[in-house]
């Protein structure tokens, strides 16, 4: 499905753009004015082919990636040793690191690491970013920080 990216733009939020068209004085700090950030053009490469998957489960943990993170895939990047892959085992989409492009693991200490087999393995894209939640629901909450 193609999709037209839509920037929302309210200029409730704007600043005027000539403010010394209304007052007769040019700022000097007009010239350190920056456009507003939006997030896609930071986080998405080639639109075309990116895809968002949200983490159900908490084994990527050990690579940063907790559940309920979205993570944003670039089909069209080759994967390399260490990459972040999205592929389908049993029938079901996992996220996992690709190591020497034999084996698939959840981090480092993986104890339990998918062997590729000889007919390869079809990965669907690379992970280019993920983006952890950090309160609400699908935070980790694996530090307590309450004070008796």
């Amino acid at each position: 499905m193609l999709r037209k990216n839509f920037l929302y733009h309210n200029e409730d939020f704007e600043s005027i753009e000539n403010q010394g068209q209304l007052t007769n004085f040019i700022s000097p700090v007009d010239e350190y004015l920056e456009s507003r950030l939006h997030i896609i053009q930071r986080l998405v490469k080639d639109p075309g082919n990116t895809y968002y998957f949200e983490m159900h489960n908490s084994d990527m943990f050990q690579s940063g990636i907790s559940k309920g993170a979205l993570l944003i895939i670039d089909k069209s990047l080759k994967p390399k040793n260490g990459s972040i892959v999205i592929t389908s085992h049993e029938g079901q989409w996992i996220a996992r690191m690709l190591v020497s492009n034999e084996y698939l693991m959840t981090g480092p200490m993986d104890q339990k690491p998918i062997k590729i087999e000889e007919n390869g393995l079809n990965i669907f894209g690379v992970a280019t970013w993920s983006c952890n939640p950090l309160a609400g629901e699908g935070s980790m909450g694996i530090v307590d920080l309450t004070v008796e």
